[in-house]
Parts: structure tokens; C-alpha cells; sequence
């Protein structure tokens, strides 16, 4: 891990129990505007997420695509493989904006959890795949830590989507 790496880690992991905790303290305070496994995070949450990812798995993610160009193809499959589960994910975990908190309400259901399911179950691979060092292995990691990378940062730009399309109808509705 870079020198660098440690405390940008720590500083982001601070960020994102504050962040957190800002939910958890505001959904406590109205706990009947939630059903059963929704919960209230702020979208700058959500959209820190990625962060992590593209910090530290982006620059493994670089080595392995700069291998070749079957690298980099492999790389574009793990991608277009993640943009249709990111999809899924974030319209089932999506419920609704709460715009003038700048949160969000998301939830956990068995769907969102099989989905999560099929995403770990790939992203495992990884770490079997990487101690192997054949062409075909190095190519199926490459694709899925481009999945595990683009899963995340599509979700939370589905979101984000969602989130903005339903403050707008909310600010114009107003109007």
C-alpha cells in the first residue's frame, strides 16, 4: 500500500462513519417514515462509495488492462457486465429522496441481497484467480475487478439519477 494510501484510507473510513451516523441519528428522529429494512443515508454516502474502489483497486485495475489488449477487452467485459447489475441493484434497493435532508431511502431486500450475492460471488473470484498466474486467470481477474470497480460507480450514478429526477419533479411541483 502506498504512503499515502494508509491515511486517505482512514480519513475516508472518519467520512464515511460521520456520514453514516448522520442517517441512522435523522432516521431515529421520524422512525415511522421507514418500513421495515429501509434506512436513511445521505447521498454523498452513496456517492463516495466508489471512491474506495477507484483509489485503491483502480491502479491493479490499470496494471492488468496495460498488460495487453486482451487485458483491456476483458477489462470492457467485467464493465459492461457490472452496468446491468448496478442497474438492477439500485432500482430495487431505491425507494425515495428526502431533498431537504440531502439523504436518500434505500432498502435491503432478498432481491438486492441476491443480487449482492451474484456480485460477491464474482468478486471471490478474484482472489483464487490471483494467485495464479496463467493468461487466462490474469484475464479473468482483470475482468472482474473491472466488474467489482464499475458495479459500484454505476450504481451510484443510477442513484443519483433517480434521486435528481424526483428532487426536480418535487422543485418543479413546487413552483
Amino acid at each position: 500500500m502506498p504512503t499515502l494510501a494508509l491515511p486517505v484510507l482512514i480519513a475516508f473510513a472518519i467520512v464515511m462513519r460521520i456520514l453514516r451516523e448522520r442517517g441512522r441519528s435523522a432516521q431515529a428522529k421520524n422512525p415511522e417514515n421507514y418500513a421495515k429494512g429501509e434506512r436513511l443515508r445521505p447521498l454523498l454516502m452513496t456517492l463516495l462509495d466508489p471512491a474506495v474502489g477507484i483509489i485503491f483497486v483502480g491502479p491493479v485495475l490499470w496494471n492488468l488492462m496495460s498488460r495487453s489488449a486482451f487485458h483491456f477487452v476483458a477489462a470492457i467485459i467485467g464493465a459492461l457486465l457490472a452496468i446491468p447489475i448496478a442497474y438492477a441493484r439500485a432500482k430495487v434497493m431505491y425507494v425515495r429522496a428526502e431533498p431537504a435532508l440531502k439523504m436518500i431511502v434505500l432498502r435491503r431486500s432478498a432481491a438486492e441481497y441476491g443480487l449482492l450475492a451474484i456480485l460477491v460471488i464474482l468478486r471471490s473470484g478474484e482472489n483464487s484467480i490471483g494467485a495464479i498466474h496463467s493468461g487466462v486467470a490474469t484475464l479473468a481477474l482483470t475482468a472482474l475487478i473491472a466488474l467489482g470497480v464499475v458495479e459500484t460507480v454505476a450504481r451510484a450514478y443510477f442513484i443519483a439519477q433517480k434521486y435528481q429526477r424526483e428532487t426536480a419533479i418535487v422543485t418543479d411541483q413546487g413552483q
